[in-house]
C-alpha cells in the first residue's frame, strides 16, 4: 500500500495525500482505521476526524471522511453508502469527496468545521461545502453522490 511522502500513514493514491495534507496543514484530529478487507467489503469508514461541527452546526465528537472515485463500481458506492448510514445511526456524519475537473487543479473542500471555530465562520463554511458539486456533509449517505438502489416491482 502507498504511503503519505510526510507521514508515513496510508495514501492509496494523490486524493488520499492531498486530503491527509489538508489535515495536517488545518491541524485537525484524525485518524485512520487500517482494515484487512477489501474497500467494497468494509463495515467503517477508512478515516475519521474528530471534534468538529455537524452538517447542522452542532458538535459532534467525530465525522467519517470519504473519497469517492467518480468511476468507482456500483458496488463499492453501495458498501461506502451502507457505512455512511450505518455511522449515521450512531450520530456520526459523512463528509464526502469526490474529485472533479482537470486533475492539476483538483483541490481538496473544505473539511468539517473544527468544534472551536466560531460558529459564524462554521456556517458559512458549510454553507459552502453544500454548494459544492464535489462534496457534500451529511448525517447519512450523501444525496448528491449515493443514489438508492432501485428494484424492480
Amino acid at each position: 500500500m502507498g504511503v503519505h511522502p510526510g507521514t508515513y500513514m496510508p495514501a492509496q493514491n494523490e486524493y488520499t495525500v492531498m486530503l491527509v495534507d489538508a489535515l495536517l496543514a488545518g491541524r485537525y484530529a484524525f485518524e485512520f482505521i487500517a482494515s484487512d478487507a477489501p474497500p467494497s467489503q468494509r463495515s467503517a469508514p477508512d478515516w475519521l476526524v474528530r471534534h468538529v461541527r455537524g452538517p447542522d452546526g452542532s458538535t459532534v465528537t467525530r465525522a467519517a471522511l470519504e473519497v469517492l472515485d467518480r468511476g468507482a463500481a456500483p458496488a463499492f458506492r453501495e458498501a461506502r453508502s451502507r457505512i455512511a448510514e450505518h455511522m449515521a445511526a450512531h450520530g456520526v456524519p459523512t463528509w464526502t469527496w469526490v474529485p472533479q475537473g482537470r486533475r492539476g487543479e483538483r483541490r481538496v473542500p473544505p473539511l468539517p468545521p473544527p468544534d472551536f471555530q466560531h460558529a459564524a465562520e462554521a456556517a458559512r463554511v458549510l454553507h459552502e461545502l453544500q454548494q459544492m458539486p464535489c462534496a457534500d456533509y451529511a448525517l447519512g449517505a450523501s444525496p448528491k453522490f449515493h443514489q438508492p438502489q432501485r428494484t424492480n416491482a
